[in-house]
């Protein structure tokens, strides 16, 4: 049997884990690449609010929270991020560090009661999404450098009140994102200096969401809420930058083309209960189940043949995973409240697909808020502006397996990374 060229097999599967990193971000491993976090209020409670309204925000937590909400209500939020991260490697003990990059993410959420016991609500936020940023010349530059997708998720839902203790809510889900992913192509085996690949593209998708809350009394309530399973359709083109001194023969073989592939993303449940032993403390205990089990392979297809091959396969095997979480809110006085909470993420990502454009680990999280009324003398209604701090204590992951392997490297070693959070809501409510 005529055995294939050593660069024949390598090209293809740089291709692939460069696909991998869509939708990668640092710094939320834990929870996969999505986002669960959303206005300052409910973050300072480690996002324990399925079963207590903080604020039109519920849109993303449990819409049959926005029942509980007055005639009108708006809010605009927004999260300032700082993950980081670095890699020491088992092979010869390097350091390399990736390169720091804020991200800000902004929310709006708005309600309208539109009857006794119909309220309408409407969230746009990001769901999934950030980026990872490696050095050009770290060791795993060949699996990945730049990992970037941005989602706009846009939630409209209707809430209503079937009697005083029952309220049931659903809405829809649409989904835009946009990822910018590049790596560096070892062309070693021409003897040729590193190339690069780089692609851009966009794609939506649909789903939908439901929401109940039940009041046991007027101090214990329990939440639910669920998001539907969507597939983001991602295309886009491959542009694939060889030297000056490639040899045509070679640059024939690695065209850049357009490209697809198809993001599983997973179905979510929320779940929460909350107590309120006084009138000033207020307790919430819940978390997050998400669907990640769907995340089997990254399927890619080539619209011209790169090295040969048109549809390129790489195992995921990503399994279910839970979120634990824990909040508090304390009525310090009577237009100030102070926060604090506690969550537990497990990653989905098991040890023999684990790759560098997200290093998922485990993840303990506190967060920290102070809310602040106030009630406006020129406008109808009133105001609250809430400050939160979010600090995840991301557990070292370490990588030993093969993923990356035809490429060069495995960029196999220990992964440490952390990230910090500072988060800002204004609320009117009237």
């Amino acid at each position: 049997m005529k055995m294939r060229p050593r660069w024949v097999n390598m090209v293809p599967a740089m291709i692939t884990v460069f696909f991998l990193g869509i939708g990668m971000p640092s710094g939320v491993g834990a929870a996969g690449f999505a986002l669960l976090f959303h206005g300052a209020g409910e973050t300072a409670m480690a996002g324990a609010a399925v079963a207590h309204v903080e604020g039109p925000a519920a849109n993303f937590y449990n819409p049959a929270l926005l029942a509980d909400l007055p005639g009108k209500s708006l809010e605009l939020s927004g999260s300032f991020i700082r993950p980081s991260g670095k890699f020491i490697s088992s092979t010869t003990g390097r350091v390399d560090s990736r390169e720091n990059k804020d991200f800000f993410v902004p929310a709006i959420f708005g309600g309208l009661q539109a009857g006794d016991r119909l309220t309408a609500g409407v969230g746009i936020f990001s769901s999934f999404g950030l980026g990872t940023y490696w050095p050009e010349e770290w060791e795993g530059r060949y699996l990945a450098t730049d990992s970037e997708l941005i989602t706009i998720h846009v939630n409209p839902n209707l809430a209503w009140k079937v009697t005083d203790r029952l309220t049931v809510a659903g809405g829809l889900d649409f989904l835009h994102g946009d990822a910018t992913l590049a790596s560096r192509l070892n062309l070693s085996a021409f003897g040729l200096a590193d190339g690069r690949q780089e692609i851009s593209g966009n794609g939506t998708a649909w789903g939908g969401n439901l929401g109940l809350l039940y009041r046991f009394s007027d101090h214990w309530a329990a939440g639910l809420s669920y998001r539907s399973a969507m597939d983001l359709d991602i295309e886009g083109d491959l542009t694939i930058t060889l030297p000056p001194n490639t040899p045509p023969a070679v640059a024939a073989l690695l065209p850049s083309t357009p490209a697809e592939t198809v993001l599983k993303l997973p179905a979510q449940g929320f779940f929460g209960l909350a107590f309120a032993p006084t009138e000033r403390l207020l307790l919430e205990a819940g978390g997050i189940w998400q669907g990640w089990s769907r995340f089997k392979e990254i399927r890619i297809e080539l619209a011209q043949p790169v090295a040969g091959q048109q549809t390129i396969v790489q195992e995921k095997g990503w399994r279910d995973s839970l979120v634990y979480n824990l909040g508090l809110k304390y009525q310090l006085l009577p237009a100030i409240a102070v926060s604090a909470g506690y969550m537990y993420m497990e990653t989905p990502v098991p040890a023999a697909t684990l790759e560098p454009s997200l290093i998922g680990a485990d993840v303990h999280l506190l967060t920290l808020g102070l809310q602040k009324r106030v009630d406006f003398k020129r406008l109808p209604g009133r105001g609250i502006f809430a400050l939160s701090y979010l600090h995840e204590f991301i557990a070292n992951r370490g990588k030993d397996n093969q993923v990356g392997a035809a490429t060069g490297t495995t960029a196999n070693g220990l992964y440490k990374q952390d990230l910090h959070s500072i988060n800002l809501s204004a609320t009117w409510l009237y």
